[in-house]
């Protein structure tokens, strides 16, 4: 099985090299917004048509290679998918400097020597690289694919993709761990003896206080309070992404080789905003769920493990002792479930997990037949 990876490279560049790349990431960054604007008010968005109606402009007036040319038109047409299109009222903006790059033709990298090679709109040129974090990904066989160069805080990176051979894995329902994700608690396992709770208290109350942040600088609404919106939303977004990280890099870490993680499938936990309150519409609805199961996904497959997903409905509803069905069990103000029928007393986020993993046993028996 093949996964694939994204890694971050530092590029240790001269004043003059910098230039260089902050001028073509410009230049395309430009070029994004000119094709966005034709596709928008011409209403086109068929690839092969904007190319042909941008390339001379973007190749004589902004000075892009052919190979980048081409590549604005379809880093421009994926941000149109018809879904997003019907919600628009003006073209998509670009405002990061960025480049998108295709291996072999736009950039190259020499392992041996630490060096990539990357196009720019005057020359092509060499520089060292560090990849902290990434280095025992990247090797001599490595296999690279795309890559895109950004420009942040006078410092250039390119963000390369990479791609990687899983262990094979084959389904075992004796190592298997359910997940209840959750705002209180982040996460709580259960694997059919043990029960672990990982808060989601600090991730909580962080994002309480960007959100309130927010909205203060919203009032002003300066030129100055735009710029630090803007700054504020990427800090949250970071701080978020690492929370994520680290909580998927923990399981994975603490499961047997083989593991079945069990997810509820929450595809339409966004459609459900009119059942939460007003007030705690931003936490549940912008929780990052899915952030937290694509990271989860990709290390376990490294680890040589697997995620799957089962019918959340009735998780938290359901006994895992005597299965009986009573919404009324479940006391949210403490936390606590009680069967009425049998009497079984836990944490609420606990019966979840555990029914959680007793579906995802029962899923992969029929698997493995």
């Amino acid at each position: 099985m093949e996964t694939v990876i994204t890694a971050k490279l530092l590029l240790h560049v001269s004043e003059d090299e910098f230039k260089l790349l902050q001028d073509v990431s410009d230049a395309y960054r430009d070029a994004c917004n000119y094709v966005s604007n034709l596709a928008f008010h011409q209403g086109e968005y068929n690839r092969i048509n904007l190319q042909k109606m941008s390339y001379t402009y973007l190749r004589s007036e902004l000075g892009l290679k052919s190979q980048m040319a081409i590549s604005v038109t379809r880093t421009v047409v994926g941000k149109y998918s018809p879904e997003k299109r019907a919600d628009l009222n003006k073209p998509v903006s670009f405002s990061i400097s960025q480049c998108d790059f295709v291996a072999n033709r736009d950039w190259s990298i020499n392992i041996s020597k630490g060096i990539v090679s990357l196009n720019t709109l005057d020359k092509r040129i060499k520089v060292p690289f560090s990849a902290k974090g990434y280095e025992r990904y990247i090797n001599e066989s490595t296999r690279f694919g795309g890559a895109k160069l950004v420009i942040s805080k006078n410092k250039a990176y390119l963000y390369t993709s990479i791609k990687l051979d899983s262990p094979e894995f084959c389904f075992d329902d004796n190592k298997v761990v359910g997940i209840d994700r959750g705002i209180i608690n982040h996460a709580v396992t259960y694997d059919g003896e043990k029960t672990k709770f990982y808060s989601g208290t600090k991730l909580k109350e962080t994002r309480a206080k960007y959100k309130a942040v927010r909205q203060s600088l919203q009032k002003r609404n300066t030129s100055s309070s735009r710029r630090r919106l803007k700054a504020i939303g990427k800090r949250e977004n970071r701080y978020v992404n690492n929370m994520n990280h680290v909580l998927a890099k923990t399981l994975v870490a603490k499961a047997e080789r083989g593991t079945t993680f069990v997810l509820e499938d929450l595809s339409g936990v966004r459609a459900a905003t009119t059942k939460v309150k007003r007030k705690n519409r931003y936490i549940s609805v912008s929780w990052p769920y899915y952030d937290f199961q694509e990271k989860l996904e990709y290390k376990a497959r490294l680890a040589g493990d697997s995620v799957i997903y089962v019918n959340p409905r009735y998780t938290s509803q359901i006994c895992p002792i005597c299965h009986h069905i009573e919404k009324s069990a479940r006391d949210r103000s403490k936390r606590m479930y009680t069967c009425k029928h049998c009497g079984y007393r836990s944490n609420d986020d606990r019966i979840g997990a555990m029914n959680i993993y007793q579906r995802g046993v029962d899923k992969i028996k029929k698997v493995v037949g």
